[in-house]
Order: structure tokens, then sequence, then C-alpha cells
């Protein structure tokens, strides 16, 4: 498309001035991934879940405690007199040490949760990643949507200009005497009507460039130019082994790491039942400057510590018992999410195909529908053919043109589809 004489038309129908900015995926691609803030949001909360996991294996290394003190106590004995001299028996303490203290065995809950703490980091990899696909699936579908617009426009200035021709055809004919005047302003109306179809093209890429504009995550007052198209024959994606496919898809991780997360919950709970074992080490020094006082102290101690919980009101119980009870429905949960997928992943799939073909029958349909009506044009211009059949054929043809637009845009919204749904991040695979 000729992008001069579009911003000349654009400007013509938009008195207010308006900048046009040329893009493709790519560009729209990268400022998606660095501006939306729901990927932000997500980014951080992965983050925050890998230094929830950190934080998580911390408890496997001994805790180190540094301590200094410093003191100064006064002696008011009375004197001789009786009287009291505040300040005369001044005396300076301090002291410092290292303590220490490591778990040898905490009911393996040290264990459990440093696996909590993975599963939860995995979890939120999972999230990430459909926060990515869905986020990017709605920049891509609004990207294709700007290309259909921009093909949508070249579509209807063909067929304007050939409504203008019929229009100028049959008023010949009608000065002529060989049309009714109902069917020269039947040619003047589908004129007028091809004129408000460009005018609300025109103005839907602006439309359509503000959704981009707002899929993206940035604010732009731009009019977004492309010179991409939507392809006319694309490749389908064979055919996945599903069984395979589903255990990639996002929801599927979510409900796999829930499901250990239930496990090592309820391993976790009965590990509560078992006794804590636990050393401990210091070292203190006090008033080290002073080697022959006896306020000069050097102490250490070590400590092995066992316990066992003996009774706790049957807390303990009841949670391995609720959490058993988790276990038993998370693996109900990941069935039916198994379940789920798989038929959703086949009706997927399969409308992919579907809208791959319906393009090729559109194109069969197109072709045929031009042929028939350059031949009429030719017939009823030497008086062989009729209004009403001429007509006929004619608008088939412009459905035909119409028909096989749509189904583009359908197609790729439909690969898009398809690839949101297994979670990929990388929508030129649609292209």
């Amino acid at each position: 498309m000729n992008k001069i004489i579009f911003v000349l038309i654009f400007t013509f129908l938009f008195p207010l001035p308006i900048a046009a900015k040329k893009i493709n995926w790519n560009f729209a691609a990268a400022t998606t991934l660095e501006n939306n803030s729901d990927i932000k949001s997500a980014r951080i909360e992965l983050e925050n879940a890998r230094f929830s996991y950190y934080s998580a294996l911390g408890n496997f290394a001994p805790s180190i405690n540094l301590n200094a003190g410093l003191s100064k106590s006064d002696n008011d004995m009375p004197q001789i007199d009786g009287s009291r001299a505040f300040g005369h028996n001044l005396s300076t303490n301090y002291s410092y040490g290292v303590s220490g203290n490591f778990s040898i065995f905490a009911g393996f809950s040290d264990y459990f949760q440093a696996r909590l703490a993975l599963f939860d980091l995995e979890t939120a990899k999972a999230a990430y990643e459909r926060t990515v696909s869905d986020i990017m699936y709605k920049a891509y579908s609004e990207y294709v949507n700007l290309m259909w617009a921009y093909e949508r426009v070249d579509l209807v200035k063909k067929i304007r200009n050939k409504r203008i021709e019929n229009r100028d055809m049959i008023n010949l004919k009608y000065k002529s005497g060989n049309v009714d005047l109902g069917s020269l302003r039947r040619t003047e109306a589908d004129m007028e009507t091809a004129n408000l179809d460009l005018r609300k093209a025109l103005r839907n890429i602006e439309t359509v460039s503000s959704a981009l504009y707002a899929a993206m995550g940035v604010d732009g007052d731009e009019i977004l130019e492309t010179d991409e198209q939507i392809p006319a024959t694309q490749t389908p994606p064979a055919k996945p082994d599903f069984s395979s496919l589903i255990k990639e898809i996002p929801e599927y991780k979510i409900a796999d790491y829930s499901l250990k997360t239930a496990e090592a919950q309820n391993k976790n709970a009965k590990s509560s039942f078992l006794p804590n074992i636990s050393i401990s080490a210091s070292l203190n020094q006090n008033n080290p400057d002073k080697p022959q006082s006896q306020d000069a102290v050097n102490s250490w101690s070590a400590n092995l510590t066992a316990s066992y919980p003996l009774f706790n009101g049957m807390q303990d119980l009841m949670f391995a018992k609720i959490s058993a009870n988790k276990y038993e429905a998370a693996k109900s949960k990941l069935k039916q999410t198994l379940l789920s997928l798989k038929a959703q992943s086949i009706g997927e799939y399969n409308a992919v195909l579907d809208a791959f073909e319906t393009i090729n029958l559109r194109v069969l349909y197109l072709q045929a529908a031009q042929l028939q009506s350059e031949i009429s044009d030719r017939k009823y211009i030497n008086g062989l053919s009729s209004y009403q059949d001429w007509y006929m054929i004619d608008n088939d043809y412009i459905g035909a043109q119409n028909n096989l637009l749509e189904a583009k845009r359908a197609a790729a919204l439909q690969m898009a589809r398809w690839l949101n749904f297994i979670g990929e991040k990388d929508f030129s695979k649609g292209k």
C-alpha cells in the first residue's frame, strides 16, 4: 500500500495532525516484554519466589552470632563521715564473644521446607510463563488486527474503484435507455457504501493502533504502520503427541507442582512426630586488657540438645490428617487437569487445521468468483446477460474477496490462540 497516499487520505478525513510510526512484530514483541505492567509484576513474583527458596536453603546452615557489651558502674559506699561520694569508684567492664547453633535433625522439617520452597519456585516459573504467553497473545492478536486493518484499507479502496466503474457504466446504460433508474440508484448506493467502508477502515487503523499500544504497555498517540501482511497460505503445525504436549502446558505444571507441594506438606506433617536434635556453642571474653584482674574472664560452652513433642493437644495429629486429605485432593485435581487439557488441546489443534483449510477453500472461491466476474462484465457490456445476473455475480466477487481476508485473519488469530494455549511466548512462530 502506498503510505503517502494513505497519509494524505487520513489527513483529509481527520483534521487534527496525526503522526505515523512504522513497526513490525519484532519491535512490538520486544516493547511488550519490556513495558507491560503485568509481565513486570509476574517477573517480580518469580524473583520473590527465588529469594524464598534461597532463604529456605539457609536452614541447612548454622546460625552464628557476634556479641559485645560495655558497662560502667559506681560503687557509692558511704564515706567515713556518712556521706556518699558518687564517681569515686567507677569501674568499666566490657566483653565480646561468638556463639553458634546448628540443627542436626529437625524431624526432616528443614528438608521439606526447602522442597516446598522449590515447588513454589517452579510454580512461580509456570505462572510467569502463563502470564507472558497471555500478554504476548493479546499483543500479537492486536498486531494481527493492525495487519488486517491495512489490508482491509487496500481491499476497500479496490472495491470502491470497482463500484465507481460500475456506477459510471450503469449511468451510461441508463442514459441510453438500457437500464431503469432503480438500477442506477442501486449502483450509486453501492458506491456510497464503499466510501463509507473506506472511512470506517481508515478510522479503524487508529482504533487498532490504540489497542496495540495498550497491549504493549505504552502510551502512544502516533498511528502505527506496518508493511507486514497476514500470510495468504500457512503451513499448519504437525500433529503433536498430545500426552507429551500437555505436560509442557503451564496449567499442567502448576497442577503437578501443587501435587508435589501437597505431598511434601503431608510428609512434613508426619515429621512433626520425630525428635529434634541440635548443637550450640559459645565463646566469650570479659575485660581482655586486664589479664591480672579477677574481672578478666574467658568462658566457653558447648551443648547438645534433644527434644521430643510428646503431646500438644492433638494439633500435630489433626494437621497430619488435613495434609493427607489435601494430598488426595491434589491428586484428583491433577488427573482432572490432565483430562481437560487433553480434550482442549485436541479441539484447539483441530480448530487450527479448520482455519487453515478454510483459507484454501476461500482462495478457490475467489478464483472462481473473479473468473465469473470477468466473464459477466464482458457479457453484460455486450448485452448478453441481464442486469440482475451481472449484479449478483459482481457482488459475489466482492464478497469472495472479503471472505478471504476474514479467513486469513481468523486463521492467524486461531494459530495465535493455539500457541497461547500451549504456553508459547514466541508468537513469531504463528507467522
